[in-house]
């Protein structure tokens, strides 16, 4: 299965050489055209397949009237029809009081953000987040979570809604796609942005439950301004699960790794003392 930024997805039988042709394949609408880009923007992150449903899973945005939407697709494995009534498309808001909130709420904006991370399972929830479009803000690090059998949104996550910039913490990862344990916890990497360990994740591991998408956990390093001073992401690392132990690791563009207990991430301490 192979998909491609100007939206289309391919199907091809990988037991037979000889076939240049694709089993199927199908175009998921018209793909925007970004300045300085050299291809388009539209499926920009590595699929998921569920077996169980038959379906493939994926994200594609498309320029509709001059806006970007982004949708979700579960596509038949065997014919590419779009099954579960979808494709749906991907929105949502969370209360918060940054610089972008409206009445008490910071509402998911699809032309400030770029769906970069891989898409996970976790129990019966397809998962991915968004970063941002270029740095230009407002953004936000955005978690989404649907059903694979209905696609209706069962949770949604910002790490920085109270940012007064209504700037920071994206979740790119390099494309990496979220780690999940068998709780069915999630763990992301947030990149460049504002801190307050109470509502602003900004530098930090997170941990989120797998049902609602609720923080249970968190970790960010002590030096996580001198990170946002100097453009240090340490989403530029997806989160890693180490088999057999209550460990996880990742690092950042400053070549630090850190290795946490799922158990008690850490917070944030004093010379990153709670540091494994």
């Amino acid at each position: 299965y192979v998909v491609t930024s100007h939206n289309d997805v391919y199907a091809f039988d990988a037991d037979n050489l000889d076939a240049s042709a694709p089993i199927w394949s199908v175009h998921l609408g018209q793909y925007e055209t970004i300045s300085g880009w050299t291809t388009g923007l539209g499926i920009l992150s590595t699929p998921l397949i569920v077996r169980s449903s038959g379906a493939i899973y994926l994200t594609a945005a498309t320029s509709e009237n001059g806006s970007r939407v982004y949708r979700l697709h579960a596509l038949d494995l065997l014919t590419g029809a779009e099954k579960f009534g979808g494709p749906v498309v991907i929105s949502g808001s969370v209360p918060g009081t940054g610089g972008d909130s409206q009445n008490g709420i910071v509402s998911f904006d699809p032309s400030h953000h770029i769906q970069r991370t891989g898409l996970a399972l976790s129990r019966n929830d397809v998962v991915f987040a968004f970063a941002a479009d270029r740095d230009q803000p407002p953004y936000h690090g955005w978690v989404f979570s649907y059903d694979i059998g209905t696609l209706q949104q069962s949770g949604i996550f910002n790490d920085t809604p109270n940012s007064l910039s209504g700037v920071g913490a994206g979740i790119w990862q390099s494309g990496g796609a979220p780690a999940v344990d068998s709780n069915g916890a999630l763990y992301f990497e947030t990149g460049n942005g504002s801190f307050d360990g109470t509502a602003n994740f900004g530098e930090s591991f997170l941990k989120l439950a797998s049902s609602g998408l609720n923080l249970s956990d968190w970790f960010t390093p002590n030096a996580w301004n001198a990170l946002n001073q100097v453009d240090y992401d340490l989403s530029s690392t997806g989160p890693g699960l180490v088999p057999g132990t209550n460990l996880v690791f990742g690092g950042s563009k400053s070549g630090t790794i850190y290795v946490l207990s799922t158990t008690n991430l850490g917070g944030l301490s004093d010379g990153d003392a709670k540091v494994v």
